[in-house]
Formats: structure tokens, sequence, C-alpha cells
């Protein structure tokens, strides 16, 4: 069958400890407008700033619940 092919990838886990702010951020960076990754960054930087540190991992959790899972399906 030469009218389609198949594609094998490889779903790495999640970096033991999560992803650092700025890695979250370089990787919105690749989906998300400029404005929304700032405002992203607003929030991310607020939140440290109060030590709220479930803030902080609410908004994580907001962006990366399908980073790293292989039963998710685009």
């Amino acid at each position: 069958m030469s009218n389609h092919f198949h594609l094998l990838l490889e779903v790495p886990p999640m970096p033991e400890g999560g992803l650092t702010d700025d890695e979250l951020l370089s990787r919105l960076k690749a989906i998300y407008s400029d404005g929304i990754v700032g405002d992203v960054a607003k929030e991310l930087k607020e939140a440290r700033e109060k030590g709220a540190e479930e803030r902080l991992a609410e908004i994580h959790r907001r962006y990366t619940y399908r980073m790293h899972n292989p039963r998710i399906r685009s």
C-alpha cells in the first residue's frame, strides 16, 4: 500500500520535578501568541512573588496535562 505511511513516536516521561517556568514558557511560545505567553508569564511571576505554590501548580497543570502523556491523541 503506497497511499499512506505510519509514524512511530516515543513519548518520553515528564522530567522528574516537572518543568521549570522557563521551560513551560518556551514550549508555550511554540503554539501560543506572544500575548498569551506574556499573560502566563505574568501569572507565574505574581504567584512566585506571593509564594502561592498551589497556584503555581495549577498554572503548570493547565498547560502540561497533555504533555508527555502517551494516551492522549490529537
